[in-house]
């Protein structure tokens, strides 16, 4: 595309598209050829020779600053140390947990089958303790009982 057969409202057109970010690069390099080569514009498209004119030369500047950067330290071998000391360290105490810390083993108990007339004797005093389990229960509940009924009838009175 050649801009010399582009007319005013074409160029306002294409810079109009260029703020809307929807022109292709092509047409992008045309706007820049075209600001840069002419010196007198329409008045319409003056600022925008401006604007295209400070980016060519903002492109040519360079910077006559001078950055030191350090050089790039090589952490592979620090990292291989660390992995090996920490298997090392690892493996150490695997050995000695295993060696003289190990649980002993818990023994296994075997019963021996009772006989009929143990077993009779066994299940008479279960049913004697929990009878004697469920009297505690019954008497402590019952105190508690008549505790409730003497608030509420001193309560009641109160009111």
């Amino acid at each position: 595309m050649d801009y010399n057969n582009l007319t005013i409202n074409d160029l306002l057109d294409l810079v109009n598209r260029y703020m809307d970010c929807e022109t292709s690069i092509e047409e992008e390099a045309l706007l820049r050829r075209y600001f840069n080569e002419h010196t007198h514009v329409a008045p319409e498209l003056k600022p925008y020779q401006a604007m295209f004119i400070y980016y060519q030369t903002q492109q040519t500047i360079q910077s006559k600053q001078v950055i030191n950067v350090p050089p790039r330290r090589n952490y592979r071998g620090l990292f291989m140390y660390i992995v090996i000391a920490s298997l090392v360290i690892g493996t150490t105490g695997w050995i000695i947990y295993n060696k003289y810390i190990t649980p002993a083993p818990t023994p296994v108990i075997t019963t021996q089958p009772l006989p009929l007339a143990d077993i009779a004797i066994a299940k008479k005093k279960a049913l004697e303790d929990t009878k004697t389990a469920l009297l505690l229960v019954s008497k402590q509940l019952n105190k508690g009982s008549k505790k409730l009924k003497s608030r509420k009838k001193s309560s009641s009175k109160s009111l």
